[in-house]
Order: C-alpha cells, then sequence, then structure tokens
C-alpha cells in the first residue's frame, strides 16, 4: 500500500505499507518513507522496487508473494488504465498482482462528491468554515470560549474544518465537536453579541448571527443526521 505526501520541509516522499501474513494473523506495517526524485510513473517504480531489492526483496520473492497493490486514484498510481500509471508498470513485472484503489479514498470521494451537490450540506460546511475560522484565527475568541466551556462544565473539543482534504473520520470529529461544545459556543457567541460586550456593532451582529443560526432546530437536526451518517 503506497501513497505520496509532502513533508513540512516541501520534499516529496512515498509512504510504504505492507500487508502480510504472520503466524496467521494477517498484519499491517509501516515498511518506509522513501524521498521521490522523480514523480512520474516510472520514476516512482523505480524508487519502489530499488527499495524493495535494498531491505531484501529479490524478483523471485515479489514474483511468488507480491499480489497486491493499492493506493489512491491519482493518475500516477492508479488512474484508469489511460495511462502508463505506477499500478500498469507493476503488473507487467510482477504477473500475479491485483490493484485495487483505496477504498478510504473512495469513500471520501463519494462524500465530497455528495457535499458539492447537496446545497444544504455545503451550507453546513460553509457554516462550519466560520466557526473554525473564529477560534483558529484569533487566540482570544479560544481563550473565552475556554473560560465559558469551563464554567459551564463543557469539555471541549477542537473546532475543525468539516469535509476538508482529509479522511471522513476527521469530518466526523469535526461535526461531533460541534454538538459537544454546543452549550459553550452558543453562550460564548451570545455573550460577545450581548449589549454590555466591549466588541464592536459589526462584531456583535456577527455573533448574533452564529448564536441565531446555531439554535435553529433544522441545524441541529442536521447536525445529528450527519454525525450518524458519517459515523
Amino acid at each position: 500500500m503506497v501513497d505520496e505526501s509532502t513533508s513540512v520541509s516541501n520534499i516529496q516522499c512515498l509512504i510504504v505499507y505492507i500487508r502480510t501474513k504472520l503466524e496467521d494473523t494477517v498484519c499491517t506495517y509501516f515498511l518506509g518513507l522513501l524521498e521521490i526524485e522523480d514523480s512520474s510513473s516510472s520514476g516512482l517504480e523505480k524508487t519502489l522496487v530499488t527499495f524493495l531489492h535494498e531491505i531484501g526483496f529479490s524478483d523471485q520473492l515479489l514474483n511468488a508473494q507480491f499480489i497486491g497493490f493499492c493506493s489512491d486514484g491519482a493518475s500516477c498510481m492508479i488512474g484508469h488504465g489511460q495511462h502508463k500509471e505506477l499500478a500498469t508498470l507493476l503488473k507487467a513485472k510482477y504477473t500475479q498482482l491485483q490493484t485495487f484503489h483505496c477504498m478510504a479514498h473512495r469513500l471520501e470521494l463519494a462524500v465530497k462528491n455528495s457535499v458539492d451537490t447537496v446545497n444544504a450540506v455545503s451550507h453546513f460546511r460553509i457554516f462550519v468554515d466560520e466557526l473554525y475560522k473564529v477560534y483558529s484565527m484569533s487566540p482570544k475568541n479560544q481563550r473565552e470560549l475556554d473560560r465559558t466551556a469551563e464554567a459551564l462544565s463543557v469539555e471541549l473539543l477542537k473546532v475543525k474544518k468539516v469535509f476538508d482534504v482529509r479522511w471522513v473520520f476527521s469530518s466526523f470529529i469535526a461535526v461531533k465537536a460541534i454538538l459537544r461544545n454546543f452549550t459553550a459556543l452558543h453562550t460564548h457567541f451570545t455573550e460577545c453579541a450581548s449589549a454590555d460586550s466591549a466588541r464592536p456593532s459589526k462584531e456583535k451582529k456577527k455573533y448574533s448571527g452564529l448564536a441565531n443560526k446555531l439554535q435553529l432546530w433544522f441545524f441541529v437536526a442536521e447536525t445529528c443526521m450527519l454525525k450518524n451518517t458519517l459515523r
């Protein structure tokens, strides 16, 4: 199982895992993190095969036991059979090989497609992104929310983006956080919008709108429905 990633130092890498049978148990192990010098399909094949040879996997062993290859649907990896992608090059070399488009990635693509085509869910994403901005861009807001949660005995979950470029489980955690933090969020927004607040009138109006949105029955029902669906 392989996937491409870019490190914080902007180095393109290939992450490699192996799934194998050990003492009658199927196990998955991290095998290596390989720096990519050539990101073309042939370059990726050379990088991967050279690495497998270096750690002791001979061509004889690979021909006998390399039976599955899994990655995302990128054109250089699995593709759609229109190019000489990595999967095709490996199948030509190792004849027993079967290739698979990662199911977690396919699920993420399906959810993204649904979000992009269902207006109600798109509106939900926009609202949650706004919540994320309120706290990720303002340490002051985060401190105030922490104090509000402590006073209400609410154990906060971090406010995150939803339906971002991450696995479905990440979106589940983001939706779960809204429900967990619900009382603290609404209280904080109400306090920010109150007449006693020292915030500018424009900010008060913004927080009043966020508080009103949170307490709508439809929003609460939608959030619960999405939590169950993503779970």
